[in-house]
């Protein structure tokens, strides 16, 4: 790619031809079986109810484990969001199988079922309902890997208010209006930090270092996704809280369906206060070095995609907690 003079544009920004894994965690055969080494956390041990987001989660029939992300609605019902591959059962052959209408549950029930503490129960909070489309083969183009989960009611189990674990409630930008081109291209020039919540690895922080970047996900089999988030991760800057842990990673399987939001001082709202604006949808890593570069879905597509919005904080119109605080 030839070189500009002057300060580049985001949109130029590509990562073409990058060959990454999916995250979610299989609990039979295949690439994604094995588990983080040492005790998981309590993202994935100790999910009481009502669980906030950022915790273990998994369809009843399917062999993988993910992150419930975050909560979503569209007019009055409630959503649980998370990736298609975690929620969707993904065969072999690329398709998705989950109908209508099955159980998806908050633990995991590979999760809960390795526990000893009997407050820890894989509970079904929601019921699988719908995906946005994947197209497969290289030569496909694909914005998201996302689907949704219609919350039972009353929603016993779950939290309602958004709350992500150790993040707290998202902020959007004004009037509920999620992340575009505009706010992500000032994420990227000034290396804002974000963070996740997932199961596995719990909050972790990154920075993105690119923007529309192309990438072939190896499923299997393989998909072409466009438009995505590549977020990397900053030495002896990964944990939100304390030091880095020996060998630590900002996501790992299972960390699928993670939300990630800014968590930089800089990023403010009108009040003040740190604001954790929605950005992208984790759901894969690089394969040569997992858990140091991750893909993420762009919030806004996936939010389009599947005919929802978040449920977040909204400040009134014209406030932007990223491009009031970047100026």
């Amino acid at each position: 790619m030839p070189m500009s003079t002057g300060r580049p544009k985001a949109r130029a920004i590509f990562a073409c031809g990058l060959l990454v894994g999916t995250l979610g965690w299989s609990r039979t055969g295949g690439a994604d079986t094995a588990a983080p080494p040492g005790p998981a956390p309590d993202h994935s041990t100790a999910i009481q109810p009502p669980a906030p987001a950022g915790v273990s989660c998994a369809n009843v029939h399917s062999a993988s484990i993910g992150t419930y992300g975050a909560l979503a609605r569209k007019d009055r019902d409630l959503f649980l969001l998370s990736n298609a591959h975690v929620l969707a059962r993904i065969n072999a052959f690329g398709a998705f199988r989950a109908q209508r209408g099955e159980a998806v549950e908050v633990p995991a029930l590979g999760d809960a079922q390795n526990r000893t503490n009997p407050k820890n129960l894989a509970r079904t909070v929601a019921l699988f309902s719908h995906a946005a489309p994947t197209l497969l083969g290289r030569g496909g183009g694909n914005s998201v890997d996302a689907a949704v989960a219609l919350l039972l009611q009353p929603p016993l189990a779950l939290q309602v208010t958004g709350n992500i674990e150790d993040i707290g409630i998202p902020t959007m930008t004004g009037g509920g209006r999620p992340v575009g081109d505009e706010e992500l291209e000032k994420l990227l020039f000034n290396r804002v930090t974000l963070a996740k919540s997932g199961r596995t690895t719990g909050c972790t922080q990154g920075v993105i270092i690119a923007i529309n970047a192309t990438t072939v996900i190896n499923y299997p089999p393989q998909a072409r996704f466009t438009r995505q988030i590549l977020i990397g991760a900053e030495p002896n800057r990964i944990a939100c809280v304390g030091p880095d842990p020996a060998g630590a990673q900002i996501a790992a399987p299972g960390d699928s369906g993670s939300l990630w939001v800014t968590n930089d001082p800089r990023i403010k709202d009108r009040n003040g206060n740190r604001a954790a604006v929605p950005v992208g949808l984790l759901f894969a890593s690089r394969a040569a070095a997992p858990g140091t570069v991750v893909v993420a879905n762009p919030i806004r597509d996936v939010l389009t995609a599947l005919g929802v919005e978040l449920v977040a904080k909204a400040p009134p119109v014209g406030n932007n907690p990223i491009l009031d605080s970047l100026r």
